[in-house]
């Protein structure tokens, strides 16, 4: 008897599923497109009908539909499947032992769903009504800058400022007082139940289907201060519960994914009001954790779509020490990281658009990349070298040592040399030793593999060798030979090799004149060069798909390529 995901793949052509997010061209028994996960002008990426498989060769991306759809619209394994169940008419019943059980399960989860749905509306209404209470909501968001549009977005309302006015409403509903605390709706005391939220504007919650789950609640200024005398929670959060997984779930997530995927970044930003206003501005790829930190759950999930992450924190110190806390982790997901800085006097994203959309425009587009922030906030908070060094040795080389680019840390190492007047290899030397996974120069071998003359290898040889290609393709002279080699070999990957060399013109420049040769074989360099990525490319690639019994074509395709660059690396004699 065929599961699930065997119903759905016989149902779903993957020609149809992938068809229906890129455009395919027929090419043999395969259909052939760009590759959606990484930029490409040539077409490398291959689906296989017979197989119901794909497969990128430019950057190894491959698998089923269900993967595919993970990957292209940033969701985990469970809501693909549900998703594609929808779509191919299949029923998905979880599996817990007794099928009795398993129904009551889903019936109870329903009708949290339900629950949490029919609030969304009640809280709608009342920002809309003519109430007292309700007129007060409506003027403090006039005063922050809302427009209806965005209200209407990200279904925004308002809980009255009243104990049991929800909870009275649900139940005459129906709705049972277990129902009513498993939704985090409501709280119960020894005297009854009464309302979680009152006196506060409400955001909505959803997960990535865009199904509310739970909700965020700012407090009018009225209510700030409770009738004991105690201060109330500026923000307060739904508790976890069976629909509301705080530590994988992304403010705004549904609505700014596509815009997340389109512009290749998520904006990250602290608060709900800073969502709402930053998409009014028009950054329609904003996001905001919700009653926690930032998880690798959540990194992950913004990884799946992008690979730039901007990060928006407050200026306080609280805000810096919340985003030192969670670089490491970042980095470790190879996630290219930029600051928004917030300018002084202001407090937040959502300050800065109520007075003008240009100048968070400006902002987000003049974002810092982390290293370069890193070291500016290190001189402004240490005034003296000395300060500065030790800065760097606690906050700034362990982060670099989480670096999984060899280009990007040898371009960390460069720019904190120069500012603590320090040589490259011995903050490279320091990286070495707080790297956990003790990582050392045959990195650079292994990436470099095609600069021979890099033995030992050094941070400078690296910039060297790739600022020397840099000048060879701005040369008219080499530029054909550099292009038709890493086309060949690389494809796109050229854009990304020479990132740092193009934004830092005049280090580069400066480099490659070090190592610059005129009796040089510049074609036999290029090429050299060339190889030596591929080969590492192709050696990385095989080592991923080891005993995959699925993937064994292209296990060989690669084999022979390997092979051949390993001859043509024997013929050459530039040591």
């Amino acid at each position: 008897m065929k599961n699930s995901t065997d119903t759905i793949k016989d149902r779903l052509s993957i020609v149809d599923v992938v068809g229906s997010y890129i455009a395919l061209m027929p090419r043999g028994n395969s259909f052939v497109s760009r590759c959606p996960f990484h930029n490409e002008k040539t077409p490398s990426f291959y689906v296989t009908p017979d197989r119901g498989t794909y497969h990128c060769f430019g950057c190894g991306k491959g698998g089923d539909i269900f993967s595919f759809v993970q990957d292209f619209e940033g969701l985990d394994f469970k809501d693909a499947l549900h998703m594609l169940a929808v779509r191919a008419g299949v029923e998905i019943i979880p599996y817990q032992g007794n099928k009795e059980d398993s129904k009551n399960s889903k019936d109870q989860k329903d009708r949290l769903y339900k629950i949490i749905e029919e609030v969304v509306g009640i809280y709608k209404k009342d920002l809309d009504n003519n109430l007292p209470d309700s007129q007060k909501a409506k003027k403090y968001i006039l005063t922050r800058g809302l427009n209806s549009q965005t209200l209407k977005t990200f279904s925004v309302g308002y809980a009255r400022n009243e104990w049991r006015y929800l909870t009275t409403t649900l139940k005459e509903r129906g709705y049972t007082d277990d129902e009513l605390i498993s939704s985090g709706l409501s709280v119960a005391t020894t005297k009854g139940l009464y309302d979680k939220f009152r006196g506060r504007i409400m955001f909505p919650i959803t997960n990535s289907q865009g199904k509310f789950v739970g909700f965020s609640g700012r407090v009018l200024p009225e209510y700030a201060v409770y009738e004991n005398g105690n201060e109330a929670p500026k923000y307060m959060n739904s508790p976890e519960t069976e629909l509301y997984h705080k530590s994988s779930i992304l403010y705004g997530y549904d609505i700014a994914r596509d815009a997340i995927r389109k512009n290749g970044r998520a904006v990250v930003v602290e608060g709900m009001m800073d969502v709402l206003m930053s998409h009014q501005a028009g950054v329609f790829e904003t996001v905001a954790v919700s009653g926690t930190a930032l998880t690798n759950e959540h990194a992950k999930i913004l990884r799946r779509l992008a690979e730039k992450v901007y990060l928006c924190f407050d200026r306080d110190e609280a805000g810096i020490n919340a985003m030192f806390r969670i670089l490491p982790m970042l980095i470790e997901l190879d996630i290219d990281l930029y600051i928004v800085s917030i300018p002084d006097g202001k407090k937040d994203p959502a300050d800065i658009v109520f007075e003008s959309d240009v100048a968070w425009l400006d902002l987000v587009s003049g974002a810092q990349p982390l290293i370069d922030y890193l070291i500016s906030y290190a001189k402004l908070k240490n005034t003296n070298l000395k300060d500065l060094r030790n800065f760097a040795d606690s906050h700034i080389l362990p982060i670099i040592a989480k670096m999984i680019k060899v280009m990007n840390r040898a371009h960390a190492i460069n720019l904190l040399a120069r500012a603590l007047d320090l040589p490259e290899e011995t903050l490279y030397r320091a990286v070495l030793e707080k790297d956990k996974q003790k990582n050392n120069n045959q990195n650079y071998i292994k990436e470099f593999g095609g600069i021979s003359k890099i033995r030992p290898p050094s941070v400078s040889q690296v910039f060297i060798g790739l600022s020397k290609l840099k000048l060879f393709l701005d040369s008219p002279e080499y530029k054909k030979n550099v292009e038709n080699y890493f086309a060949e070999f690389l494809g796109e990957k050229m854009e990304d090799l020479l990132v740092g060399i193009e934004t830092d013109g005049h280090t580069f420049e400066s480099y490659a004149q070090k190592g610059f040769d005129e009796s040089e074989d510049k074609v036999g360099f290029i090429k050299e060069m060339a190889l030596g990525f591929i080969k590492n490319n192709l050696e990385t690639k095989l080592k991923a798909l080891k005993n995959n019994e699925n993937d064994l074509e292209i296990i060989s395709d690669y084999t022979k390529r390997l092979d051949l660059i390993n001859r043509q690396h024997h013929t050459n004699n530039y040591e």
